[in-house]
């Protein structure tokens, strides 16, 4: 994708969950976090995932995963787009 959007992201997301049989708030709870920008940011906020034993983590594009996976080997990894 060029220029992905996150807010399309995040709204398609929402939607897969749902289809899945996930209602946010009752079933499931989604925990955002933004580096706005910042590289430096994500490795501390995917600790902060890590440390809050989330199911999954889910990131928008490659440095946001590359991240989470520094910061975990047990918690399960998505990749939105690149």
């Amino acid at each position: 994708l060029r220029n992905p959007d996150p807010a399309l992201f995040l709204r398609e997301a929402r939607n897969g969950l749902r289809e899945l049989g996930h209602v946010e708030g009752e079933t499931s709870i989604l925990e955002l976090r933004d580096a706005k920008g910042s590289n430096e940011t994500l490795r501390s906020l995917a600790d902060e995932l890590v440390a809050s034993k989330v199911d999954a983590i889910v990131g928008f594009q490659t440095p946001s995963v590359t991240a989470a996976k520094e910061a975990t080997t047990d918690i399960p990894i998505v990749m939105g787009p690149a």
